[in-house]
C-alpha cells in the first residue's frame, strides 16, 4: 500500500459495491491498489469535495456518462448540483449540515435515484451508492453512479401496466357488481311476481273483511310471503272523510292510525285522486283500492332499505315493481266483492224475502245448534212458536197484497221487541217462532204474553181504507229444555202442541208444555 493511502487511512473495501471486483484485487499491486481499482472500476465512480462541491478525481466512465472530460470535470467549474436536472429537489434530500451543529453528518451508505443532465442537455436517470469519509479534515464523498434509464422506462411502463390492469380489473369488478345487482334488482321484482298466484290462494281461504285485510297484510310483511318491510291498509269510513288503518303488520309503528282527506299527506292525495300511485325513495308504494272507478281504500308497502336502494337506481323496475303492488291491490278487491256476493248468497239462503227475517232452513240449524250448546254445558233455552189467528180470512178479504203487507208490519214489530241473542225466523206461511237462549220457561212465558199483548194493541195498515186499521191477534206455544225434551226436534214438538192448545183453548192465548 502506497504511503500516501496508508496516511489518509483509506480503507478500500468500504468502497466496493459490486462482488465481482475482487478478481481485480489478486491482479492489483498492493501499492497502488485504489488508483488501480478506481481506474479500472466497469462503473462510473467519483470522489466529491463536499463543502466545495467539486469533484476530487472521475474515472473515465463516469466523465462518458455525463458528457464532460475529465479534465472539466476536475478543473473545479463545475459542480455536482451542475449535473442534476432537479436541483432544488435534490436539495431538500440532501442531508449535509445538521441545522442544530452545524456540522457536517456522516452518514451509512446511501442511495439516491435521480435525474442526470448531460453536457448536451440529455436527461438520464441514475442511481447514486455514496459513502462519506472525513480524510485529512475534508469530507469526501465516495460515489458510483449507474444509469437506469432503461430500467427506470421499462418500471415506469410496467406501473402503467399495473394501472392499466388494476382499472381494467376495477372495471371488471364494477360490471360485475352491476350484474349481481342488476340480477338481485330482477329477483325481487320476479319473486314477487311468482309469489302471486300464492298470494291468490292466500286470499281465497278469506271469508270476512277483517279477516281478508289482516291475512293479506301478514302475507306481505312475512319472510315466507312477500318480504316487505312493512304492510297496511286504510279504508275509507262511512261519511268517506278519512281513512281508517283496517290492518297492519311489519315495521309499523310510524304509520298513522287514521289520516285526515282536508290534510297535504300523501295518502290523502292520493285517496283524492290527486295520484295514481307512490313510489317513494325510501321504498314505500302506495296504490288505491278501488271498485269500478270508486277507491275504498289504499294499499300501502315498504321495501327493505337494501331493496329500495337497489330499485332507485332503475326507475324502470320501480314502476314494474309499483305495478305489481297494483296488481295485489286488484286482487284484493277482486276477494272483497267475492266475499260480499257470498255473504249476499248466504243472506238470501237463510232469510225470508218477505218480512227480512230468518227463514226455516236458518231456524232448524240454529235451533239444533243451540240446543246442543245448551245440553253441553247445561244451560237454559227456551222456543216460542205463534201463528196469526184467522190469517186466511184477511187474505180471503183483503187479497195477498195486504196479506204480505200485514205480515211485514207484524214481523217489523216483533223484531223490534226481541234481544240481539234471540233469533226471530219465519217458519211457515203465518207461522212464526223465536229461538230465546239463556231463557228459562217462566221468562219465556212472560215474554210470550208481552208480544201477544202487544200485537193485540196494534193498529196494522189497511190498503183499502187507510182511516180503518186492521188489528189482529196472535196465539203463541212456549216449551224450554226443562220441559224435558231430548232432542231439538222434540223441543219444537212440545211448543207445536203448546200452540195448538192455545188455538183450542179460543185464540189469542199462551199455552207452554
Amino acid at each position: 500500500m502506497s504511503p500516501d493511502s496508508k496516511k489518509e487511512n483509506i480503507d478500500p473495501y468500504e468502497l466496493i459495491r459490486d462482488g465481482g471486483i475482487l478478481e481485480y484485487f489478486v491482479r492489483a499491486k498492493r501499492e497502488n491498489l485504489f488508483e488501480f481499482f478506481f481506474e479500472e472500476f466497469a462503473g462510473a465512480l467519483y470522489v466529491l469535495d463536499v463543502e466545495k462541491d467539486t469533484f476530487v478525481m472521475v474515472n473515465q466512465n463516469f466523465a462518458n456518462l455525463v458528457g464532460y472530460t475529465r479534465e472539466e470535470l476536475l478543473s473545479g467549474e463545475i459542480k455536482s448540483l451542475d449535473l442534476l436536472a432537479d436541483k432544488e429537489n435534490y436539495k431538500k434530500r440532501k442531508n449535509i449540515l445538521s441545522k442544530k451543529s452545524q456540522r457536517i453528518k456522516l452518514l451509512g451508505s446511501e442511495v439516491y435515484q435521480m435525474t442526470f443532465l448531460t453536457k448536451q442537455g440529455e436527461k438520464i436517470e441514475v442511481e447514486i451508492t455514496v459513502k462519506r469519509k472525513i480524510i485529512n479534515n475534508r469530507v469526501l464523498s465516495f460515489g458510483q453512479a449507474k444509469e437506469i434509464s432503461a430500467f427506470k422506462t421499462r418500471f415506469l411502463q410496467l406501473e402503467k401496466e399495473v394501472e392499466l390492469k388494476d382499472e381494467y380489473m376495477r372495471k371488471v369488478r364494477d360490471k360485475r357488481d352491476s350484474i349481481l345487482r342488476a340480477n338481485m334488482r330482477l329477483m325481487q321484482i320476479t319473486e314477487r311476481i311468482i309469489k302471486t298466484p300464492e298470494f291468490s290462494r292466500h286470499l281465497e281461504a278469506c271469508v270476512e273483511d277483517k279477516e281478508l285485510y289482516e291475512n293479506t297484510v301478514t302475507f306481505l310483511a312475512s319472510p315466507l310471503g312477500m318480504e316487505f318491510g312493512l304492510a297496511a291498509i286504510y279504508m275509507f269510513d262511512k261519511a268517506r272523510d278519512r281513512l281508517k288503518i283496517a290492518a297492519c303488520a311489519g315495521a309499523t309503528e310510524a304509520l298513522p292510525k287514521i289520516i285526515e282527506l282536508n290534510t297535504d299527506n300523501l295518502l290523502a292525495r292520493l285517496a283524492l285522486k290527486k295520484t295514481n300511485k307512490l313510489y317513494l325513495t325510501d321504498g314505500t308504494i302506495a296504490v288505491p283500492l278501488k271498485r269500478k272507478q270508486i277507491i275504498e281504500g289504499i294499499l300501502v308497502v315498504q321495501l327493505y332499505e337494501i331493496v329500495a336502494e337497489m330499485l332507485n337506481e332503475e326507475t324502470s323496475l320501480q314502476r314494474l315493481m309499483a305495478d305489481i303492488i297494483t296488481n295485489f291491490a286488484n286482487l284484493i278487491m277482486f276477494r272483497k266483492q267475492n266475499i260480499e256476493l257470498i255473504q249476499d248468497l248466504r243472506k238470501q239462503s237463510i232469510i225470508d224475502q218477505l218480512t227480512g227475517i230468518y227463514n226455516r232452513r236458518y231456524f232448524d240449524e240454529k235451533l239444533r245448534d243451540e240446543f246442543a250448546r245448551a245440553k253441553r254445558y247445561n244451560r237454559e233455552l227456551s222456543l216460542m212458536i205463534i201463528d196469526l189467528d184467522r190469517f186466511k180470512e184477511i187474505n180471503d178479504t183483503y187479497l195477498h197484497q195486504q196479506g204480505d203487507l200485514l205480515l211485514q208490519e207484524f214481523a217489523a214489530k216483533i223484531k223490534a221487541k226481541t234481544r240481539e241473542v234471540d233469533f226471530f225466523c219465519r217458519v211457515g206461511g203465518d207461522e212464526f217462532a223465536i229461538i230465546l237462549p239463556e231463557t228459562s220457561l217462566d221468562n219465556a212465558v212472560l215474554k210470550a204474553e208481552d208480544l201477544r199483548l202487544l200485537i193485540a194493541e196494534t193498529s196494522f195498515t189497511n190498503m183499502k181504507a187507510a182511516n180503518k186499521p186492521l188489528y189482529l191477534t196472535i196465539s203463541v206455544g212456549v216449551a224450554a229444555v226443562s220441559s224435558g225434551a231430548k232432542s231439538f226436534e222434540e223441543l219444537y214438538r212440545l211448543a207445536d202442541l203448546a200452540l195448538y192448545d192455545s188455538k183450542s183453548a179460543g185464540r189469542n192465548v199462551v199455552n207452554f208444555r
